[in-house]
């Protein structure tokens, strides 16, 4: 019966204890870029979900293997409260959609725009991304019925970011 009661004080005091951790996010203070944040219903078997607040983002909730290394310049567009990402590939410039992963938030700190990445920290427009990811086209069919506000889709395509990839 010790045994019993010891065991189940030591699993409520792990709970505990994990319940306070940290994602280790950044130190600068951050809030929500609206107090109503609201997500499209999306159908369960996609994977995209849109974010309409301002900034709008869209979230993935995919298996991404990091098949390429993104490093572009976040920017905000204020026309379509949307966010891009603008950089070169291949030597040539692109200006893409962000996919963030799973559990991003958009934000607004100091008047600039951005994200609160999950194990990351935050990225504000006029700061670099640098991860891992995948590049879709514009029209990929992934992206096409997700509910994505057409005014967010930038003219280069999808920049896919794999959750756990960004670096500083």
């Amino acid at each position: 019966m010790k045994s019993m009661k010891a065991v189940l004080f030591l699993s409520v005091g792990v709970l505990a204890i994990s319940a306070c951790g940290s994602s280790g996010g950044s130190a600068e203070p951050v809030k929500s870029a609206t107090e109503s944040t609201e997500r499209v219903s999306i159908p369960s078997d996609e994977k995209l979900s849109f974010v309409d607040s301002d900034p709008k983002i869209i979230v993935h909730d995919l298996a991404v293997s990091p098949g390429m290394a993104v490093s572009g310049r976040l920017a905000y567009k204020a026309d379509s409260k949307c966010l891009v990402v603008s950089g070169k590939r291949a030597e040539e410039a692109f200006t893409a959609t962000p996919v963030w992963p799973k559990g991003a938030e958009p934000v607004l700190n100091g008047g600039k725009r951005g994200v609160r990445v999950p194990g990351f920290g935050t990225v504000l427009e006029g700061d670099t991304v640098h991860a891992g990811g995948s590049y879709w086209k514009a029209d990929d069919e992934r992206a096409r019925a997700s509910g994505i506000d057409p005014a967010c889709r930038a003219e280069d395509g999808f920049i896919v970011f794999g959750a756990g990839s960004f670096t500083k």
